[in-house]
């Protein structure tokens, strides 16, 4: 639920998007009063449209502002929000085709340190892959010396080998709990990139969304996180 409160330039939220509409302001107004659930009608007497709402859940802005001659600009530091607000409207208005530019700089901080993440899990994957491929063989050697010194009948040695197999089994399950906490994180990383390119999607409508998927899957496949950033403030690379 939201509710209409002052207008404060100097609190705005940072995130935005902008977009052009073939549409009177009126018709906007329609929309804002089916949409959001009002205590009153609002109409304000004004040739220009500048409206802030908080979101009572989130105590989060949501600013909406257009001029006469059909520029919209949504301020918003949720790029999902943003993303829903289009689609709805997109819908209202029956738009085919909208291209929009945007920026979310909380959004890209978030997805940068993501990156970042991912590339250092990688790294760690590729290193527990490494050791276990590595005790693997320790493990045959221990396993072939053991059995040696059981046959010439030294009992110290053939036991001190089996002491050595057990610390190494012990550092194996370790590396293997590490291996799943690391891959788990990875995917929960993966999930949150697909869920972005989504939300990236929403900015747009029709043929510019499609492009703008499209071009986010490529940045995320060439694990580039500027490329991404990019794509999701433009739609294109």
């Amino acid at each position: 639920m939201y509710m209409i409160i002052e207008n404060s330039p100097n609190t705005e939220p940072k995130g935005f998007v902008t977009f052009s509409l073939n549409e009177r302001i009126p018709r906007i107004l329609l929309w804002i009063n089916h949409h959001f659930l009002l205590a009153e009608e609002y109409a304000p007497n004004t040739s220009s449209l500048y409206i802030t709402f908080l979101c009572v859940r989130t105590d989060m802005k949501l600013v909406i502002k257009m001029q006469n001659n059909g520029q919209v600009r949504i301020q918003t530091d949720d790029i999902e929000l943003a993303g829903n607000i289009i689609q709805s409207l997109g819908k209202f208005l029956k738009i085919e085709d909208l291209q929009t530019v945007g920026d979310f700089p909380q959004e890209f901080e978030i997805l940068e340190q993501i990156f970042y993440q991912i590339e250092e899990y990688q790294t760690v994957r590729q290193k527990l892959s490494s050791d276990m491929a590595e005790h693997a063989s320790i493990i045959r050697n221990f396993l072939i010396r053991a059995e040696d010194a059981r046959l010439i009948g030294d009992i110290s040695i053939m036991k001190q080998h089996y002491i050595d197999l057990l610390n190494l089994n012990h550092d194996l399950i370790n590396g293997y709990q590490i291996r799943c906490t690391n891959h788990e994180e990875l995917m929960k990383n993966l999930r949150y990139l697909n869920q972005i390119i989504q939300k990236a999607g929403n900015l747009r409508i029709g043929k510019y969304k499609t492009n703008t998927i499209k071009h986010c899957r490529a940045a995320i496949k060439e694990n580039n996180a500027q490329l991404l950033i990019k794509s999701i403030k433009t739609g294109n690379v």
